[in-house]
């Protein structure tokens, strides 16, 4: 395995080599201008550049780049605009937020995004697993704002699209062996078949393993931080016509893991100490058990295309997760000897369909939904008495201390829902009216046995709209003005001591943007202003552990911001990229029910004032050997709240990242391609999940510098 130093010094040698190779790189490559950009956001395939939505996107060779193989590597900030943490347990379940959005505790399984995950075009309802790599993604779409007319329910804040690679038809073959500290180690395998009476397929399989952070200093117990990863999927088209597509895929993943480390930022009470800086071994002796998650899908999609001006299409997704998870909070002051063990099941079933068509100067799609899940969850905590730092804090737990708390939720939502855009013949064609509705129907139901068994039976209705006006000035310039809405369906917490319900959570979204390009495609600049108000905002109300409340505001929240997306070729083989999001969020003072109506300050959380990402890549003139290709990333934000009530620790940060890669490098069948990576290059020390918890502020810590060199053989 390959130690720091090596990794280290071969990075070093590389980024002379390339600075030795700029003065003679070649700057006539065979693109002198920026690739087209082909999104589906709004149900159907378009490019960025027309499409009157504020949208990021990363493509498959910024993903590669960037070794982005899941929304788990949205953590560092590629994306400002999109706030993507791990919550404290369990460790697989990513909380995302966008505009102001918030919920962090999404380990119960009642509760709902504000912002939508979809793949391929089936809604995952669970944030549970989302660590879980996909074996070949082709883009991620990241949709800002209110998406409730098209993406539905829950999509308060924005959607995100994570698409797939499809087969190709033809016979190819990729794999890739990385290695890299920390014991990590990586293999993927793809492989395509050629097309054989109408029927290709793909299968792809990832695994990835790596040691822990935080060594325990308990013999034979796991150490924090760790994660074995795999992931596969069979993908199936079938075209027994022209003009009929079939598309199947099979996903299953497992992860095995264990939670991050909580460190004691700031020790009230004197117990433990303060620990400012990031730990690499445990303080105290703590048994450790790994967590599992298994998930399943299956995904059926087809598409008629029953004239050129009429598309009909069905999206079928199955999904079952199951997870038992084992979360351990030893020695951590507040939470000493506390011993999380919770078991989730998850069966979730969608259809979808829809009609897409156009007329002379009309672009339509209307569409069909249904969706249910039936999901389970048993939760059991032990804690023990010790408060000393020293000492062994599980001698023995204590059982049955909170009485175990098993819960039954279902979820049914049934929808409609339909989009116009006219484009008259006045003014030349460049003025573009549309306008989206959606009507949802949900039912939740199910019960809380915790002692007793409390029943819970909710229903709601809810209609989305969305208008937009867009005008073309140029055929590369182009600007928008939208109003939008989305809609959170309503829920119980079941933490609460009352299990009293809550309501729906609305938006209203004002937006107005430009998309451009300029300088011969050289240049794109979009950008985009908004004013978001939400309405009976879901807030939390922490109280003694494991308690909690959730109410919706009394007072309307607003949140404001500014984002662009700006992306250059100066010269021919180097594009530079700059990402910026500027954010307002104003929550006015609200009343406290756990304090007695008091009125406090309750912050949005994942809302930075200020994110950003810059990046810079590079491909030199081929040579005999191969092509060299150079990619460095930074990402920075100003600091952001990770609960409501947290108003102590709003830290800043900024990460570097970088990629040197030789590609295309000949052999006697195929080619190969190595590089060498590192991310977190200067090992910033930065909280990644933190919370005030009475008698201290508790906190994890984010990624430390990882380095490695992979290598991929590819045959096509």
């Amino acid at each position: 395995m390959l130690t720091d130093r090596f990794v280290l010094s071969c990075l070093a040698s590389a980024i002379l080599a390339l600075s030795s190779l700029q003065a003679t790189a070649n700057t006539t490559a065979e693109s002198d201008h920026l690739e087209q950009v082909i999104v589906t956001a709004q149900k159907r395939v378009e490019s960025l550049q027309v499409t009157p939505i504020a949208i990021s996107v990363l493509g498959r060779e910024q993903l590669e780049a960037r070794g982005i193989t899941s929304l788990d590597g949205l953590r560092a900030g590629a994306i400002p605009s999109l706030n993507v943490q791990t919550g404290s347990d369990p460790a697989s379940t990513l909380i995302i937020a966008s505009r102001g959005s918030q919920i962090i505790d999404m380990t119960q399984l009642t509760r709902e995004p504000g912002v939508g995950v979809h793949l391929d075009g089936i809604y995952v309802n669970r944030p549970q697993g989302m660590n879980l790599s996909i074996p070949d993604l082709e883009r991620i779409e990241v949709l800002r704002g209110p998406q409730g007319t098209l993406f539905g329910r829950n999509t308060t804040a924005g959607a995100v699209n994570l698409i797939t690679a499809k087969p190709t038809g033809q016979f190819g073959f990729e794999q890739k062996l990385g290695v890299g500290n920390y014991g990590a180690f990586t293999s993927v395998t793809r492989i395509n078949s050629p097309a054989v009476a109408g029927f290709s397929a793909k299968l792809d399989y990832m695994h990835s393993e790596r040691d822990g952070w935080v060594k325990n200093s308990m013999p034979g117990q796991e150490d924090y931080g760790m994660s074995d990863l795999d992931g596969g999927r069979l993908s199936i088209r079938y075209e027994p016509v022209d003009n009929v597509t079939v598309d199947y895929a099979y996903d299953v993943g497992r992860a095995k893991f264990t939670s991050e480390y909580f460190q004691v930022w700031e020790d009230y009470g004197g117990l433990v100490g303060d620990e400012k800086d990031r730990v690499s071994n445990t303080r105290a002796p703590i048994p450790l058990a790994p967590s599992y998650v298994w998930q399943k899908a299956h995904t059926l999609i087809a598409a008629w295309d029953v004239s050129s001006r009429l598309t009909v299409k069905s999206l079928t997704g199955y999904r079952i997760l199951d997870e038992n998870n084992y979360e351990s909070w030893g020695a951590s002051l507040y939470y000493n000897g506390l011993i999380n063990m919770e078991q989730d099941r998850e069966r979730q079933f969608s259809q979808e369909f829809q009609f897409i068509g156009s007329l002379d100067q009309i672009d339509w799609l209307a569409g069909l939904y249904y969706f249910k899940s039936n999901d389970k969850q048993r939760v059991n905590m032990d804690f023990a008495l010790d408060t000393a730092a020293g000492n062994v804090p599980y001698d023995p737990p204590i059982s049955g201390a909170v009485p175990e708390m098993r819960l039954k939720s279902n979820t049914k939502s049934e929808a409609a829902y339909g989009q116009v855009m006219w484009t008259p013949e006045i003014l030349e064609k460049r003025l573009h009216l549309t306008a989206g509705t959606r009507y949802t129907l949900d039912k939740k139901w199910g019960s809380r046995v915790q002692g007793i068994d409390v029943p819970y039976d909710l229903n709601s209705h809810h209609w989305d709209t969305a208008f937009t006006v867009a005008y073309s000035w140029t055929d590369d310039l182009s600007t928008y003005v939208k109003r939008s809405t989305g809609y959170r369906s309503g829920s119980v917490n079941t933490r609460s001591t009352t299990f009293t319900p809550f309501d729906p959570e609305t938006v209203t979204s004002w937006e107005g943007g430009m998309k451009s390009e300029w300088l011969e495609r050289r240049l794109r600049f979009n950008a985009d202003v908004f004013s978001a108000t939400y309405h009976d905002m879901q807030q939390d109300y922490v109280g003694p552990p494991p308690t909690s409340e959730t109410l919706n505001s009394e007072k309307d929240v607003r949140v404001r911001g500014l984002e662009f997306d700006l992306t250059a070729m100066p010269v021919d083989g180097l594009v530079l990229g700059l990402s910026y999001t500027w954010m307002n969020a104003n929550n006015p003072l609200q009343p406290n029910p756990l304090l007695g109506g008091v009125l406090q300050k309750f912050e949005i959380t994942q809302a930075p004032r200020h994110a950003g990402a810059l990046l810079a890549d590079y491909t030199f003139h081929p040579m005999s050997i191969g092509t060299l290709t150079a990619h460095a990333d930074m990402t920075s934000n100003s600091g952001f709240a990770h609960q409501q009530q947290d108003t102590l620790r709003q830290v800043g940060y900024t990460l570097f990242n970088a990629r040197v890669a030789l590609t295309d490098i000949p052999m006697a069948a195929g080619g190969l391609e190595i590089a060498l990576w590192g991310k977190n290059l200067t090992d910033k020390q930065y909280p990644a999940f933190a919370f005030p918890a009475g008698y201290a502020y508790v906190q994890t810590f984010g990624d430390r510098r990882t380095f490695g060199v992979e290598a991929t053989y590819r045959y096509q």
